[in-house]
């Protein structure tokens, strides 16, 4: 089985990634966990991505969406043999983003809705049809309040280099601007319409602010 987990910068996909992981192998389950973009070691594709997100390259809206696209689906496309193999074997693999990243982010940038359907259609294909990547078996967003991931964001700048190195001491370029993890909450919220098995776990309390970790994880063992 092939689970990933989604949605904006902050929103604790990691963190939920880990519950997940432990909750699976107590039930016996061999588990095995990917982060994606993969930019340490992630070969020349990787490398770009980390380039990109440091700003190396210009900002983001100088810069096409369908190559920066196709850049995130070559590095997936890079562990596709690893997780094919891993599958085979019996693993269930756990993802912390995948190609709806790509959909969401990409599709941000275009504020037009029939340019932005265009280019999540168009990213579909490069993923499936031109690389061949894995389909997930189930893709489950988190649908976290904008401020809680933004304040997450804000205390990352304070991170060590280990923890965020391909960052090299500067601030990720899709973190930064709270007008564009907006606009990418908003995609990630339409992409049932594109995705088999996407389910949107609502990590928003009655009071407006977010849901305990603990809460959240029941969420998505419902769901699975």
């Amino acid at each position: 089985m092939f689970i990933v987990l989604e949605g904006t910068d902050g929103c604790g996909k990691s963190t939920q990634s880990a519950l997940l992981r432990a909750y699976l192998e107590k039930e016996g389950k061999r588990v095995v966990s990917y982060h994606f973009p993969v930019l340490e070691a992630g070969g020349v594709f990787g490398e770009l991505l980390a380039q990109y997100l440091r700003g190396e390259f210009g900002s983001m809206e100088s810069l096409p969406p369908k190559l920066i696209g196709v850049l995130y689906a070559a590095n997936r496309r890079d562990l596709q043999a690893q997780m094919r193999s891993e599958l085979a074997a019996g693993a269930v693999l756990i993802a912390d983003r995948y190609f709806a990243s790509n959909l969401a982010y990409a599709g941000a940038k275009l504020r037009d809705t029939q340019s932005r359907d265009q280019l999540i259609r168009w990213l579909l294909r490069v993923d499936l049809e031109e690389f061949g990547n894995l389909e997930p078996d189930v893709t489950l967003f988190l649908d976290a309040p904008l401020s809680f991931s933004m304040a997450v964001n804000e205390q990352r700048k304070g991170q060590s280099a280990s923890e965020r190195s391909y960052t090299e001491g500067k601030q990720d370029i899709h973190e930064a601007k709270r007008e564009y993890q907006q606009e990418v909450q908003a995609v990630y919220r339409t992409l049932g319409g594109y995705l088999r098995n996407y389910h949107t776990i609502v990590c928003k309390s009655t009071t407006g602010g977010m849901l305990g970790v603990s809460e959240v994880f029941e969420r998505i063992v419902a769901v699975l």
